[in-house]
């Protein structure tokens, strides 16, 4: 990946999350005690949750496989992080 690419990408990135915030002392996030039917659909939390985690699981471990150095002491992590995603979180809670 190029530098120029890389930084024009964070600057994006950075923009999105400033224009955010500034969206967000205006308008009330629906989410929480703050959620409402009108909004869209709504997901059950434990679906959402390894929605949300299941990409950089499987980015990690895609990388670990298709990077240049095979074994190193990640596995933990991702033996770990895959418990995690997939079996603790979505049991717990409500």
């Amino acid at each position: 990946m190029e530098p120029q690419f890389y930084y024009t990408f964070l600057w994006i990135w950075a923009g999105i999350g400033f224009l955010t915030f500034i969206l967000l002392l205006f308008v009330t996030a629906p989410y929480g005690r703050h959620s409402r039917k009108d909004w869209g659909p709504s997901i059950p939390n434990r679906v959402a949750w390894v929605v949300m985690e299941l990409p950089s699981l499987l980015i990690f471990i895609l990388s670990f496989l298709l990077g240049p150095n095979g074994y190193s002491r990640s596995h933990g992590f991702s033996l770990h992080f895959t418990f995690f995603t997939t079996v603790t979180a979505p049991s717990s809670g409500p």
